[in-house]
């Protein structure tokens, strides 16, 4: 079982956990993870991808914050960079930085390298 990551901006906070370990893995958001319904950042790199996982069901209006969407079952991104960037709606910034070992706060990237 691989352990599990935070990642937060704003006031959305992600879950989730690699679906593998590779150099690029795979990076799954758990349900009831939370993203940004209004992207603050000038690019918005994965905005035809938000699109989809709102037109499929997968992101939804938050039920009692209404800046936040809710991801309503597990959802897999090709990289911890793309998790990082359906979840706030874009920016150009490295996932595996960005997201947190739950239990230790070991960045991702520091925590992949001594598992490769």
């Amino acid at each position: 079982m691989m352990d599990d990551f935070n990642f937060r901006d704003g006031d959305a906070l992600a879950k989730g956990t690699p679906m593998e370990i590779s150099k690029r893995p795979r990076f799954k958001i758990y349900k009831g993870s939370t993203a940004l319904k209004h992207p603050t950042r000038k690019e918005q790199r994965y905005s035809q991808e938000r699109q989809k996982l709102i037109t499929s069901g997968i992101l939804v209006d938050h039920p009692s914050i209404a800046d936040l969407l809710l991801f309503t079952c597990e959802y897999e991104a090709n990289s911890a960079s793309m998790a990082a960037g359906v979840i706030c709606g874009g920016g150009n910034f490295s996932g595996p930085e960005k997201w947190f070992e739950s239990h230790s706060g070991e960045a991702f990237n520091e925590w992949l390298k001594k598992r490769l």
